[in-house]
């Protein structure tokens, strides 16, 4: 996937691009503005993760049909996604000891 600060509508510019990285099978710009706000932010700065699902060939005949579909499959995605790294997570701090209430005297 690629990505830039503008669309890209015109055909010559998506097969240039697409030229110089075959392996390029869509592009963006949504993905972009926000790495790019991540990497001027102040310190400490925030990781960023992109998940996004194709819903259209970006051409004359795009529509809207699919987008509610490709936005549940992005959140999805992602919270799949949180739930097995938090598990992770919470498995390796449950293991090192870390992160184990303390009881409280009321306890």
């Amino acid at each position: 996937m690629a990505s830039g600060a503008s669309v890209v509508a015109d055909r010559s510019v998506i097969e240039q691009v697409v030229s110089l990285n075959r392996k390029v099978i869509g592009i963006e710009m949504e993905a972009y503005g926000v790495f790019v706000a991540a990497t001027v932010c102040s310190e400490p700065r925030p990781s960023v993760l992109v998940a996004k699902s194709i819903c259209d060939f970006g051409d004359s005949e795009k529509g809207d049909e699919y987008q509610a579909y490709a936005a549940y499959t992005s959140a999805a995605f992602l919270h799949a996604y949180a739930l097995a790294e938090l598990g992770a997570e919470r498995r390796v701090e449950a293991t090192s000891g870390k992160g184990r209430r303390r009881r409280s005297a009321k306890s």
